[in-house]
């Protein structure tokens, strides 16, 4: 599972800022990658597996990617382009996959403490 989340950054990186993919398809990544990672940033604390929070973020980041495809198949002159959705699902593993990584190894803690607010990052190992 390690070696598939560096895996999917280093795609987050290359593919997603990469200017020889046309701005379109730039959309269809990003936004089911912040899907994606948000989703997994909020189930991450349940009790699932590490895979299955993936699949659920990804799953569910997945959804709007479909419903765009499916609204494009009906509209006049469009049609449902399988390369747009092939974006989407790799936008929301790499999202999935970034945010489950970064919840695992790093942490923030905001403490009070009489009139002083302490904030802490951290990097577990």
């Amino acid at each position: 599972m390690k070696n598939l989340q560096i895996f999917f950054i280093y795609i987050l990186f290359f593919a997603s800022y990469s200017f020889a993919i046309e701005e379109d398809k730039q959309l269809h990544f990003i936004i089911p990658f912040f899907i994606g990672y948000s989703t997994e940033s909020i189930i991450h604390k349940r009790d699932f597996s590490e895979t299955e929070k993936v699949l659920y973020s990804s799953g569910i980041a997945l959804i709007p990617a479909i419903y765009k495809e499916i609204s494009d198949e009906r509209e006049e002159n469009n049609n449902f382009d399988t390369e747009d959705l092939a974006y989407g699902a790799l936008g929301a593993v790499t999202g999935s996959l970034l945010a489950n990584y970064l919840n695992n190894h790093f942490f923030m803690v905001v403490e009070k403490k009489e009139n002083i607010y302490a904030f802490q990052i951290g990097y577990c190992f």
